[in-house]
């Protein structure tokens, strides 16, 4: 009997669930099912998935800036989640809305999970485009820092649009 033939199905990955079954995830947090053991998987999502981009980000100056970014970016990630979570928090008080801090927190986390996934993916066309302008352009770090720039926006609407789908 192989791998595969297991008579038990595998519980999808967490991307996965977070790319194709978002409300599904967003209904089990508003639930409160399971919610404080899904927020570590959440931050470790977030901070992967950041850690990449910004390795890719930071390939342009080198090893150490890539390093250095691979770093950042993450912490950036996870800072921007700290300052939101208590300002929505506030707004969901007073508009009368009964969620518990961690329900909100991984709400945050899920939207910022989809966006650094979506970014991640981003990564081997980022590569390829700043591979492609440093053969044929002298300004080839401002070429690849407009592609990063548009693959931000792109990872930061797809994080909203699934913020917004609650």
């Amino acid at each position: 009997m192989s791998a595969l033939d297991t008579p038990f199905p595998m519980p999808e990955p967490l991307v996965g669930r977070l790319l194709r079954d978002s409300r599904g995830l967003s209904a089990e947090i508003l639930q409160d099912l399971e919610t404080e053991a899904l927020i570590p998987r959440l931050l470790a999502l977030t901070g992967g998935c950041g850690a990449v981009f910004g390795l890719a980000i930071g390939l342009p100056g080198g090893l150490a800036q890539a390093a250095s970014s691979a770093i950042k970016f993450p912490i950036v990630l996870m800072g921007a989640a700290a300052l939101t979570v208590p300002a929505l928090a506030l707004a969901a008080s007073l508009s009368g809305v009964r969620l518990r801090l961690p329900q909100l927190s991984a709400l945050v986390l899920q939207a910022l999970s989809t966006a650094a996934a979506v970014m991640a993916a981003l990564v081997p066309l980022a590569v390829v485009v700043w591979l492609s302008a440093s053969a044929f352009s002298d300004s080839d770090w401002y070429v690849y820092r407009r592609a990063v720039a548009a693959f931000t926006v792109v990872a930061g609407v797809g994080g909203l649009v699934g913020a917004l789908r609650l």
